[in-house]
């Protein structure tokens, strides 16, 4: 939106609805804003999910301690591309 007068009249902008122009960021957020409750509830979701989730195990950590020195072994012949 141009708001210099003459700049709009110079491009063909005969009419202007509302004159009051609003710079970015200074208008107030008019949206919807979450309860307290429900705000909590998710801080505290978080909170169990972080406290309570891990990427491994200590059972899955051994597993894969144990798996590397078997990996390399190959205890299935599997057949060749002429058989």
């Amino acid at each position: 939106m141009l708001k210099d007068k003459n700049e709009r009249l110079r491009i063909g902008i005969m009419q202007v609805l509302e004159e009051s122009f609003e710079d970015y960021g200074q208008n107030i957020y008019m949206g919807l804003e979450p309860a307290d409750s429900w705000t909590d509830f998710v801080i505290a979701s978080k909170e169990v999910m972080k406290n309570s989730l891990v990427i491994y195990s200590k059972a899955t950590l051994g597993l894969i301690s144990l798996w590397k020195k078997y990996e390399c072994m190959l205890f299935l012949q599997l057949p060749s591309k002429p058989d």
